[in-house]
């Protein structure tokens, strides 16, 4: 890796892109010490750096798909998966009316097939439903 103390993380986790367009990168739990805080102040504000934050925990309703994440892919991928949860009457995470924010999971390298690429997306849905 290319910081202080030269630690590499292994790439188990997926590369996130929200709705926002916000990228992240889940580290469960494990932070070098190379990018720790202070508290009271944030060193990542400057644009293109990193922020460390946590995000609570949800639970999502997760859809799988192959080639590339487009625009129109992950919008027409999103559709198929809320024509699937409204089918089956599971509600969503968000007041009635608004925009269903999303979540793109991409698990692979950019120069991976198409055919062999492993994308998902996901939305909020009510945790207190079984």
């Amino acid at each position: 890796g290319a910081n202080q103390e030269g630690l590499t993380i292994e790439m188990t986790t997926p590369i996130t892109t929200t709705s926002s367009g916000e990228m992240r990168f889940y580290m469960d739990g494990y932070t070098p010490d190379p990018l720790k805080q202070d508290e009271g102040t944030n060193a990542y504000e400057k644009p293109g750096s990193i922020l460390l934050q946590e995000i609570p925990p949800a639970r999502l309703a997760v859809r799988r798909f192959a080639g590339f994440a487009t625009k129109g892919e992950v919008t027409r991928q999103k559709q198929a998966l809320l024509a699937a949860l409204a089918m089956d009457s599971v509600e969503l995470d968000v007041p009635h009316g608004a925009t269903v924010p999303h979540v793109v999971f991409q698990y692979n390298p950019p120069y991976t097939l198409p055919v062999l690429r492993r994308n998902e997306i996901a939305v909020a849905v009510d945790a207190t439903m079984n």
